[in-house]
């Protein structure tokens, strides 16, 4: 996963890489209609800010996530505060 977060604001644009087994494809795309609404629904669920999923399809998935960062600093000197997530809960529904 790649985390670019902006420093004006905080959003972040990520974007998930990951390799799904043939049961797994089958799974996600013949039994979830909407795989990227269901993304997000997990996404917002989990980090308990709005997640934006533009695209996921079978090998990654770009999202947005606003004011993902607390920034605070100034010229030289700048700190991003992350939360703390995890994507276990995605791992358990996938087996």
């Amino acid at each position: 996963m790649a985390i670019t977060i902006r420093r004006q604001n905080g959003d972040a644009q990520a974007d998930l890489q990951y390799q799904l087994s043939s049961l797994e494809e089958s799974v996600v795309f013949l039994h979830i209609t909407n795989p990227a609404t269901e993304l997000q629904n997990a996404l917002n669920e989990n980090l308990n800010i709005p997640a934006i999923v533009e695209q996921a399809g079978s090998l990654s998935a770009d999202l947005t996530v606003p004011s993902f960062a607390t920034v605070s600093g100034g010229p030289g000197a700048w700190t991003m505060t992350t939360p703390a997530f995890s994507l276990a809960r995605a791992q358990q529904v996938a087996e």
